[in-house]
């Protein structure tokens, strides 16, 4: 008797673990298209999102292969999932996003947006929308960086996520909740990620390589004061070096040439939106002088356009070290105006 009721606690402990947490995944599908996918592809395919309760997924080319996936997740694994889709974005090849998620452990709230962006500083908006598991809330962010022709022109997007993060933080009024993730096509290290960084308590969770050539372009971003619901686990699922033998052509073709990347949050804690481990209720926010857009150093209190346009003028030949080099060099930066700025910026 004492035996069988340890195989009873051996078997229901995963069980009740799996039941307390979800694991949100970030998936490039590559070219992910009806006609670029027959059956056995797709099969392979959903044999990976099979793993995750949500996955946002970047490359989307059309709704069908969706509907297909979420039809063979059914038939195949008994799983049943829902889907949000973005709108087709981007300035060139059009992408949808797409969030996938377990019907059966997850809701949507209603709130899905793309990112406004009337000057066109991303090849593709980013998208966001939110949802809830248990006690856990939360807004998912999701973007696909652009590639181009050099790292400056991704650093240039990977600059202004700090932007995107505060904007849709504060949009959803008290949810605080707000993961980013996607293809960024740069190391998190990057210093153009500096002033998302600086958001408090911001943080990345994966390390490694995220594609079949170990680059590491993907990750899952949270803000570690809020989203307290992180478990502390995460992972990369090498598919091409478990289900492909490394055999990275077929691989790239037949799934994907990046790898899911996931993280697990427990749904059971009491929701924590607003309450953080230092009595702060909002992130702060510093805006990098020597690196911000004319646009957000005009959100600084007392910079208008004039100000503006000489800190962009005046750090072309040499940044800005310090506040005192910041006040000397640039006309009309007082010191009141020095003062109000202290806590609002970053060199």
């Amino acid at each position: 008797m004492k035996y069988f009721f340890l195989l009873i606690f051996l078997i229901l402990t995963p069980l009740s673990h799996a039941q307390n947490t979800i694991t949100i995944a970030s998936f490039n599908i590559r070219i992910f298209s009806d006609n670029s996918r027959d059956d056995t592809e797709l099969k392979l395919i959903c044999d990976q999102l099979k793993d995750y309760d949500f996955i946002a997924i970047q490359e989307l080319r059309d709704e069908r292969v969706i509907d297909r996936a979420i039809e063979m997740l059914d038939e195949s694994f008994n799983l049943e999932y829902s889907k949000i889709l973005s709108p087709a974005v981007g300035n060139t090849q059009k992408e949808i996003y797409a969030f996938l998620y377990r019907s059966d452990k997850i809701d949507y709230l209603d709130f899905a947006n793309v990112y406004s962006d009337p000057s066109n500083d991303f090849i593709r908006e980013p998208f966001y929308a939110s949802f809830i598991s248990g006690n856990f809330d939360f807004t998912v962010i999701t973007m696909h960086s652009i590639f181009g022709h050099s790292k400056e022109e991704r650093r240039k997007e990977a600059r202004l996520l700090d932007e995107v993060y505060a904007f849709v933080q504060n949009e959803n009024g008290v949810e605080q909740d707000v993961i980013l993730c996607g293809d960024f096509n740069l190391k998190a290290s990057d210093a153009a990620f500096d002033d998302l960084r600086n958001i408090y308590s911001m943080q990345e969770l994966i390390s490694g390589g995220t594609t079949i050539k170990e680059s590491e372009y993907d990750n899952i971003w949270i803000n570690n004061s809020f989203t307290r619901e992180f478990e502390g686990t995460t992972g990369i699922d090498k598919f091409d070096e478990t289900d492909f033998g490394n055999d990275d052509k077929k691989a790239s073709l037949q799934v994907s040439d990046h790898r899911p990347i996931w993280a697990k949050f427990t749904i059971t804690d009491p929701d924590d939106d607003g309450i953080i481990t230092d009595n702060l209720t909002t992130p702060v926010v510093l805006i990098n002088v020597n690196t911000a857009t004319s646009v957000k150093l005009k959100s600084l209190p007392g910079i208008g356009d004039v100000i503006a346009l000489r800190i962009v003028s005046e750090r072309q030949s040499n940044l800005f070290q310090d506040m005192v080099d910041f006040q000397n060099r640039v006309n009309g930066i007082g010191p009141g105006l020095a003062d109000k700025l202290k806590d609002k910026i970053s060199f």
